[in-house]
């Protein structure tokens, strides 16, 4: 008995000892946490219990640049979206793309090419209409015809088009559409611009017609 008990108290001793001295109070996992990060000694993260053990590791991981750190996180979401935080630092879109959890993988291409306003990046993202939004918001932003057609969605991309014709009063960016798309696209144009030469150039006989009453009714 008395031999057992000395275990226990050697084992206590130990599991102590395994601690830096100023984290042996309650609040432990917060303290472990902060003299991680104020250290670079992601080791430390080991002693700290639940959630904050993976933040912990994703903080580190960060911090000291290295992917390896994230693959003492035992949750496979929470590793990946690790390895996200440090692939969206880099910019690092062949980082982004060898991540296996969608979420955090689509998560970290929307972020790269927000960031560096490239589509390109934004049409990888495997959940489409995540992507679509993303090239929409960069195509408005850089007023890129080329991104809008990039648009999974068709109703998406005429949208996109529409918009763009309309801030740029471009009649040639609706040219990139087709049938009465086209021709609302352009009678838009015509009536903000009264210009009626644009209405010629409307197919369908119904919206020409409709353009020329807008520009009636401007004028």
């Amino acid at each position: 008995m008395k031999m057992l008990v000395v275990l226990l108290a050697l084992a206590i001793v130990l599991v102590a000892c395994g601690q830096p001295a100023e984290c042996r109070e309650p609040g432990k996992d917060d303290c472990l946490l902060d003299l991680a990060k104020e250290r670079n000694d992601p080791r430390l993260c080991n002693g700290i219990d639940g959630a904050v053990r993976a933040w912990c590791f994703t903080d580190l991981a960060a911090q000291l640049d290295d992917t390896k750190v994230c693959a003492n996180i035992d949750d496979e979401r929470s590793a990946a979206f690790c390895v996200s935080n440090i692939a969206e630092t880099r910019g690092d879109v062949n980082l982004c793309s060898a991540i296996s959890v969608l979420s955090a993988r689509d998560k970290c291409l929307h972020e790269i090419g927000m960031d560096n306003l490239d589509a390109a990046v934004c049409a990888k993202i495997s959940q489409k209409a995540y992507g679509d939004g993303c090239i929409y918001d960069i195509a408005q932003t850089t007023l890129s015809a080329d991104s809008c057609e990039l648009i999974t969605n068709s109703s998406t991309s005429f949208r996109c088009l529409f918009q763009m014709a309309s801030k740029k009063m471009d009649a040639t960016v609706c040219d990139r559409l087709n049938g009465e798309q086209r021709d609302w696209c352009i009678t838009n144009i015509a009536i903000k611009s009264v210009d009626g030469n644009l209405c010629d150039t409307v197919e369908s006989g119904a919206v020409r017609g409709a353009c020329r009453d807008g520009i009636t009714r401007r004028t």
